[in-house]
C-alpha cells in the first residue's frame, strides 16, 4: 500500500476559504436515493459555485416547503435537478474513515439541530427530523 502524507497535497485550505472561489475538479461521486437499495459510484467532473441569485432560492427545499405549508403552488423539480438523491463528493485527500467521520458529524448535527434547507425571503429555514420547519 502506498503511503501518502498530507503535505503531498497542494492545497490545504479549509472549505470556507474555498467556497469563495468554488469547488471544481473530478472525484468518484457516491450516490444514494430514497428509493434505491444500493449506493452507486461514478467518476464525475464537478463544479460547485456559491450563488446569491434569487432564482436559486426558489429551487431549494426550504422555499418549496414554506410555499407548500401555505397552500401555494410549487413548480416541478427540474429533470436534471437532485430530487430525492444524495450525492457525496469526497475530496481526494479523504479516506474512507474520513468520509464516515464527516457523515457521522453531519448526522449528529441534523439530529440535534435539524437540516438547513434554505431561505424564504430573508428567513433561514431549518427542517427538523420530524418534518417540521423552523425559522432561525
Amino acid at each position: 500500500m502506498m503511503k501518502i502524507k498530507k503535505a503531498d497535497f497542494e492545497c490545504n485550505l479549509c472549505k470556507n476559504d474555498k467556497l469563495e472561489v468554488g469547488f471544481h475538479g473530478a472525484t468518484y461521486a457516491q450516490t444514494i436515493g430514497n428509493t434505491e437499495d444500493f449506493v452507486g459510484s461514478e467518476l464525475v467532473e464537478y463544479s460547485i459555485i456559491v450563488t446569491r441569485e434569487p432564482w436559486a432560492r426558489q429551487e431549494t427545499r426550504g422555499h418549496r416547503e414554506v410555499l407548500r405549508s401555505r397552500g401555494k403552488a410549487i413548480a416541478q423539480i427540474g429533470t436534471t435537478s437532485l430530487r430525492d438523491e444524495l450525492v457525496i463528493l469526497p475530496g481526494a485527500a479523504m479516506s474512507a474513515s474520513d468520509v464516515l467521520r464527516a457523515l457521522r458529524k453531519y448526522i449528529e448535527e441534523v439530529q440535534r439541530s435539524g437540516m438547513y434547507v434554505g431561505r424564504y425571503k430573508d428567513t433561514i429555514i431549518v427542517e427538523k427530523i420530524d418534518g417540521s420547519l423552523e425559522a432561525v
